[in-house]
């Protein structure tokens, strides 16, 4: 059970000595407090804080925080990162939402707390989080490594999994903010917009590797110098691999995304590590972009393999799409048949066990009507 814990309650109501304290990391866990405004005086009054780590809190009003209250922008500057899990009577996207609040994430970007485009875009992503997730993570970078103070261009980082990280079930967004038209004299007068939406989703841990409809983005990509909307996947990720590949279907059958096409704005990226030190400095990367994907639903051709040009049906073209590299496709379309083979085969089998149980539920049903 939580328990009442009035941060620093024995100390005076405004101490001093927090702005001595050159504290990089606060983790709170378990406990109680009066309201969510609480705990963004506490934050803001360590002006070193870099992270920020909460999970399992009630909050006697869990109602958003109340600005007015709140020590006047003193949010630190060095504060990047701040993750919440689990808390009582919160729902994932009002944990979200206070997450960002601590980071004070849109104003440190250059946006109104209530841009449109920032709205829309949030509203959208925090309706495609599973309801199973109970873990939010908010992470804020300025473009070449300096604090953020209201100068785009910059990048916040939402990313959403269940309570225990399984390594492959997540909902990870990447939001570039940019300025547009920047006046020679002040940069930081000229608006500040939404650029770029970059994402990666993973549903292993509910058996669900289906993607949400992100449809919801229309409206914050249908902004004024919106450039992207990216989806990429990781090589060495089954579940994330499979789930790239259901979403190349649904955009070929145009069941989803089809705006984002049309818009020249969707960009569909694989990434393979040749070096798993290095990382992306050793990264191959290979992407459909929207023109790609157009000409692939005008034009299905494919490479003739043995002589012999394959005939695809959707399912296994949207497989060999999705694969990327020529050197991986070439190699799909060479198995292809064996495939085929023992893709049939375990439709022969499933077909078989189910007449199986249908029989015996037949026979059962037969026995109980004659008792």
């Amino acid at each position: 059970m939580p328990v009442r814990w009035p941060p620093f309650a024995a100390l005076p109501r405004v101490p001093p000595s927090f702005y001595t304290l050159r504290l990089s990391v606060i983790q709170i866990t378990g406990s109680e407090l009066k309201s969510t405004t609480e705990i963004a005086r506490l934050v803001d009054s360590f002006p070193a804080l870099q992270q920020c780590i909460l999970s399992r809190l009630e909050f006697l009003d869990p109602s958003p925080i109340i600005r007015a209250r709140r020590i006047p922008r003193k949010v630190p500057r060095a504060l990047w990162r701040c993750q919440i899990s689990e808390f009582a009577d919160m729902l994932i996207p009002a944990q979200a939402r206070l997450a960002l609040d601590l980071l004070a994430a849109a104003p440190r970007l250059g946006l109104a707390a209530d841009d449109p485009q920032w709205s829309a875009l949030l509203d959208a992503l925090l309706a495609s989080v599973p309801s199973g997730f109970a873990r939010a993570g908010m992470e804020l970078y300025r473009l070449g490594g300096e604090d953020l103070d209201g100068q785009a261009p910059g990048r916040v980082v939402l990313g959403f999994s269940p309570t225990e990280i399984s390594g492959s079930s997540q909902l990870l967004a990447n939001v570039w903010v940019g300025r547009a038209c920047a006046t020679p004299t002040r940069a930081e007068d000229a608006p500040a917009y939404v650029s770029q939406i970059s994402l990666t989703a993973s549903f292993a841990a509910a058996g669900d590797v289906n993607p949400p409809s992100f449809d919801g983005l229309r409206e914050a990509a249908g902004f004024a110098h919106f450039e992207k909307l990216e989806f990429w996947v990781r090589e060495g990720n089954a579940v994330d691999e499979e789930g790239m590949r259901s979403l190349v279907r649904s955009v070929l059958r145009r069941k989803q995304l089809a705006w984002a096409l049309e818009r020249g704005v969707l960009r569909l990226e694989h990434c393979a590590f040749n070096d798993k030190v290095n990382g992306w400095n050793d990264a191959e990367v290979a992407y459909m972009d929207s023109k790609a994907l157009l000409s692939a639903l005008a034009d299905r051709s494919v490479p003739t393999i043995d002589a012999t040009p394959p005939v695809l049906d959707d399912d296994e073209y949207a497989e060999y799409l999705s694969l990327f590299f020529e050197d991986k496709r070439t190699d799909y379309l060479r198995r292809l048949p064996a495939l085929r083979v023992e893709r049939a085969k375990a439709k022969a089998r499933l077909l078989e066990e189910t007449s199986g149980l249908r029989e015996k539920e037949l026979v059962a049903k037969t026995q109980m009507d004659m008792m």
